[in-house]
């Protein structure tokens, strides 16, 4: 019969929010890992820019009734269908970097 080892290990679940009111955001480095909101009455750009590296990952929650359209700067991204705008208020997506400068887009989506 086998061993079985354990290890013990801190799991922290604490999530960071960035809160965003304007009509444009761009993704900057120390968004990694949170949740980004987006809340305006007119439609919103979220722009996702080279340089952020392989495995950033960050939450989009739309919180306003203003469109969030995800648009890419330098930086390819891939979707279902090639939808990048959150459906509507309270749609989410999850937008992860597979490699640098390639990002994968899922969530509530549309085109």
């Amino acid at each position: 019969m086998g061993t079985i080892a354990l290890s013990a290990a801190i799991l922290d679940l604490t999530e960071t929010f960035n809160a965003q009111t304007g009509t444009s955001y761009t993704l900057v480095a120390s968004d990694n890992g949170k949740t980004v909101t987006l809340s305006n009455a007119a439609a919103i750009t979220l722009t996702v820019p080279a340089g952020l590296g392989a495995g950033f990952y960050c939450n989009l929650i739309q919180t306003g009734a203003g469109q969030v359209t995800i648009a890419a700067d330098g930086v390819t991204l891939n979707s279902y269908g090639g939808a990048l705008k959150i459906v509507g208020q309270h749609g989410s997506a999850s937008l992860v970097a597979t490699a640098a400068n390639v990002f994968n887009v899922a969530g509530n989506l549309t085109t």
